[in-house]
């Protein structure tokens, strides 16, 4: 959803008559989509640590979880030191290029279709 943002520099959202109200009306439905999935996302993950995490451990481990929000205002620190010195759309979209780059090692590291496969499993033979 971030690689999209590039869009707004075609002609389209480029013209003078009515730019604003284009870039606006793109940028929240680009806005809701992403917040959408990262609600989807958010939540199957603490459900997810939630029932895969022993009891004796778990409160240390939503603890560092919730603890590493902290990164978010210092990662937007950094961002706006960024766009101040370089294009919005290169930071946007080179900011969407490495977290598919990411998203694409963690998932070569880790085989998810394996691991719900094996819990649906253990769940049948209990």
């Amino acid at each position: 959803m971030i690689i999209l943002w590039f869009i707004f520099k075609l002609p389209y959202f480029t013209k003078a008559d009515s730019a604003r109200l284009k870039i606006t009306a793109a940028f929240c439905v680009i806005m809701v989509i992403a917040g959408l999935f990262n609600g989807f996302s958010s939540i199957s993950a603490m459900s997810f640590i939630q029932t895969d995490t022993p009891e004796d451990i778990l409160a240390g481990i939503v603890g560092v979880v919730n603890a590493c929000q902290i990164a978010v205002p210092v990662g937007m620190w950094i961002y706006g030191i960024l766009l101040e010195r370089v294009p919005w759309v290169y930071d946007t979209v080179i900011s969407g290029i490495l977290l598919f780059l990411i998203a694409g090692f963690v998932n070569l590291k880790i085989n998810l279709k394996d691991y719900f496969m094996n819990k649906e499993t253990k769940n049948v033979s209990i």
